[in-house]
């Protein structure tokens, strides 16, 4: 018996792997020039078929070599290891301060750019941030300082006496902060007793409110301190300084007079009674004639 002659349908999966080939000469590529390379495919394509191959390159720009970086000359900005190392740029604000800086920093992204050769072209890729250059002080620094009154005589002080110097310039002496009080007689501002850590304005200073008052009928050198501290509107110094007051004797009247009894008569003797005499210097002797 023999059977009708038939067809059957049969489907081929081609699922070997197509090798690829890439054949060119070695070395590096110029940015800006070419490099010719053969691909070679391990079989033939079907019609209508396609097959990408991508290519990918090796190695990177050495900064120095293959590129240079440089920056436009601009006041208080200078540039360290552009080319080398690590990359410094330094901006120098102005003694003042108080000044705030706008900085563009950004990329040009030239990896579809053409004629790379000398004419990079690409976007900008530009950050903007603000470098604020603070203002600073630097505290002032004041003086130790001798002064010299007579006894039982105030003396007023002069803004000079502090001993003022400015750090930074055009600060002036704006206080004055006593930082301990007087070790005797009295110190006051304006007819009030001056306290612990009391700020005298500059301008009750030129007043002339700020006195000191030795006690009465007391002298001596080194007499009385006091500490203090000078203000430049902004902060205090940082150390303390010493006000020493000397006080130089002055001769003193004595007080009262003899007290003399009994009657003036030729033989009288007279009895005088000096008890009552008083001298803050120290009583001499009494002569009689």
């Amino acid at each position: 018996m023999i059977a009708d002659a038939g067809s059957v349908a049969v489907t081929v999966t081609d699922d070997d792997a197509t090798t690829v080939t890439l054949v060119g000469a070695a070395g590096d590529m110029t940015e800006g020039g070419s490099k010719t390379s053969t691909v070679t495919l391990g079989r033939g394509l079907m019609n209508g078929e396609s097959l990408a191959v991508p290519l990918s390159f090796s190695g990177g720009a050495t900064r120095g070599t293959d590129y240079t970086m440089s920056g436009a000359a601009a006041t208080g900005v200078t540039y360290q290891n552009l080319n080398s190392g690590d990359a410094t740029v330094t901006f120098t604000g102005p003694e003042s301060g108080g000044e705030t800086v706008v900085i563009d920093l950004g990329t040009l992204d030239a990896n579809s750019g053409t004629g790379l050769g000398g004419g990079a072209s690409g976007t900008d890729n530009l950050a903007e941030f603000s470098i604020n250059d603070a203002t600073t002080n630097t505290a002032p620094t004041g003086a130790d300082k001798t002064v010299t009154t007579n006894e039982d005589t105030a003396y007023t002080f002069a803004a000079a006496d502090f001993g003022f110097a400015a750090a930074d310039a055009g600060d002036t002496l704006s206080s004055v902060k006593i930082t301990t009080l007087e070790s005797a007689g009295d110190l006051e501002l304006d007819g009030a007793g001056v306290t612990v850590n009391q700020a005298i304005m500059k301008a009750d200073i030129d007043d002339g409110d700020l006195t000191f008052t030795p006690a009465a009928n007391v002298n001596g050198t080194g007499y009385a301190t006091f500490g203090f501290k000078v203000n430049d509107n902004k902060v205090d110094s940082t150390a303390a300084y010493t006000m020493t007051i000397n006080v130089t004797a002055v001769n003193d009247a004595p007080t009262d007079v003899p007290t003399i009894t009994g009657t003036v008569t030729q033989g009288q003797t007279l009895t005088a009674v000096t008890s009552a005499i008083a001298d803050p210097d120290g009583l001499g002797t009494f002569s009689y004639q």
